[in-house]
This record gives C-alpha cells, structure tokens and sequence, in this order.
C-alpha cells in the first residue's frame, strides 16, 4: 500500500538530483536542501497517515478481541454456573441430612415401639401374676385350705388311701402326720 506512494517519490528525487547536477552547484544545494525538505516532509506526512490507519485498525482488532474475550468469559461463567449447580444436586451433603433425619425418626419410632412393647409386656405380666397369685396354692393354704399326700402324691380322693395308710396334710405354717382311721364317703 506504501510502495507506489515510495516509489513515486523515489522517481521524484531521482529526476531532482538529475536537473541539481545541471545547474550550478550552490543553487543545486539550495534546491536539494528545498527538495529534500518537501520530500521530507511529504514522506513524515505519509508515515502519519500510515500510522493513524494502521492506529485505527488496531483500535478495531482490540475492540473485537475485548469482545470475543468477554463473550468467551460470560460463556465459561455460563458454563461455570451450570456445572456447580449440576454439582450440588450431586453434593452428598443434602442426602446425608435427609438420611441423618430419617435415621434420628426412625431412631424415635423404634425406641416409642420398644416402650410400648414393654409397657404391654408389664401389664401382661402384672395380669398373669395376678392369676397366678390368686390359683397359688400357697394363697389358698394362707385362707386356711390345706392338700393331703400319701408317698409324696397328692390325695384328691378317697379312693387313694386306705385305713392305716400315714399320710402328710400340708398347711400355710407347717405339716402333719397323720394315720388314717376312717374313711366316709364314697368307696
């Protein structure tokens, strides 16, 4: 773009230099000095110019990178955004929470269940005591019953005895030993 602005010039001074040598030698250094500063001129205002454009352009190609950079830096925040987000729904943390909470639930439920069990388990205990206490035979020898043995067997009948067996009459405080004389009832 510079070199036909160049090479003309270079024409320019290359014809100046010829007609300089023809002419007397101060005037030719007046006119070249003339020349050259016109040329000098010309050639600075030249490179201004050059410069001023190539200015613009490169004012231009740093617009459009700051552009490209900033649209590339809004895209990996973009990016970033998207990926952390994607990274807390992964996170094990709110998982372990829920878990934590239904294990301290679950705790609760299973201790509650445990109390219940044993409260019904107290009561039916309490229930069984009650009847065993009232069939025990050591209550009923209190109200003043009593059981018979013969030989370590327990006599519900007369049939189980005869006259002169010895036999055993338990009560709440002690036993007697006892020698059957009579029977009465039914043989």
């Amino acid at each position: 773009c510079a070199l036909p602005i160049f090479k003309s010039l270079e024409t320019t001074v290359a014809h100046l230099n010829t007609r300089l040598m023809n002419q007397h030698p101060a005037a030719k250094i007046i006119l070249y000095k003339e020349r050259k500063n016109l040329i000098s001129h010309q050639l600075s205002k030249e490179i201004l110019s050059q410069l001023d454009t190539k200015q613009q352009v490169l004012n231009a190609l740093k617009q459009r990178l700051a552009l490209g950079i900033a649209q590339i830096i809004a895209k990996l925040n973009t990016s970033f955004v998207h990926c952390q987000s994607q990274l807390m729904k992964q996170h094990p943390a709110p998982k372990i929470e829920l878990f934590s909470e239904r294990l301290q639930s679950l705790t609760k439920q299973l201790i509650q269940q445990m109390h219940n069990g044993v409260n019904k388990r107290e009561q039916l205990l309490q229930q069984n005591a009650a009847l065993l206490d009232a069939f025990s035979p050591l209550n009923l020898l209190a109200k003043g019953y009593s059981f018979i043995e013969k030989d370590r067997q327990v006599i519900s009948s007369v049939k189980q005895v005869a006259n002169g067996d010895n036999i055993t009459i338990n009560l709440k405080d002690g036993k007697l030993i006892s020698q059957i004389k009579t029977i009465e009832g039914k043989p």
